[in-house]
């Protein structure tokens, strides 16, 4: 299998997984579709999803979820964590006392201290909303959008707002427009509803190590 066909095959399920963990009435019949790529079987809701990053944080970020994510980190090869870390990335492995979770499972990263701001995601969402009008999509009553990022845990409520209000600004010229944003950094996740300019934080510390674990596995199968 392509690289390409892994992670997207990975992301979409990591996206699966979550939305049914936290919205268990609501996705309980989501499944894998194409355009859009997450469909509720009554075709109440369709999701795409799609990941906002540069080509080289993708690459890092593909190398995490297939070399790292969900592993012990005195069971992870030293050679291959130095390398990821030489350029001041630090790895977060969790330590509470979940019985499901093992201490020292890594879960995450922060890369190294860098100027943040909202126009990559910004963009990502907009090449989404212009995409869904472009191409032909199957017809749900609602349409929903996905981004996963390693940027979000860097943001203030007031950077998330801004990203929101932005978006609604840009929608009402669109026929096809996208009622819900989903944001995951790996542990921290956003419900941003595009209609009313409501935002909702989750944390899905608890649970992120299970769905990596499931994802990977899922999308490995499939090569």
């Amino acid at each position: 299998m392509k690289q390409h066909d892994y992670e997207k095959i990975y992301y979409e399920t990591r996206a699966k997984l979550t939305l049914q963990r936290l919205f268990p009435e609501e996705f309980n019949s989501l499944v894998s579709s194409d355009k859009p790529d997450l469909k509720t079987t009554d075709n109440q809701i369709g999701i795409e999803v799609t990941r906002a990053v540069n080509y080289h944080d993708a690459e890092r970020v593909t190398f995490f979820s297939k070399e790292l994510c969900g592993r012990l980190r005195n069971q992870v090869d030293s050679k291959k964590l130095e390398k990821f870390c030489s350029d001041g990335t630090q790895i977060s492995v969790y330590s509470g006392n979940q019985d499901s979770i093992p201490q020292g499972t890594i879960l995450g990263f922060a890369p190294p201290a860098v100027w943040q701001n909202t126009q990559l995601v910004k963009n990502a969402i907009k090449q989404k909303i212009i995409h869904i009008n472009r191409v032909p999509y199957q017809d749900t009553e609602q349409l929903n959008l996905y981004v996963f990022s390693d940027t979000f845990k860097s943001y203030e409520m007031s950077d998330m707002e801004e990203i929101l209000d932005h978006i609604m600004r840009c929608q009402p010229i669109c026929k096809k427009k996208f009622s819900v944003i989903y944001f995951d950094d790996c542990g921290w996740f956003y419900r941003c509803d595009l209609e009313n300019g409501e935002i909702e934080f989750y944390s899905t510390e608890e649970i992120i190590h299970t769905i990596c674990v499931d994802a990977k596995a899922f999308a490995e199968e499939k090569e």
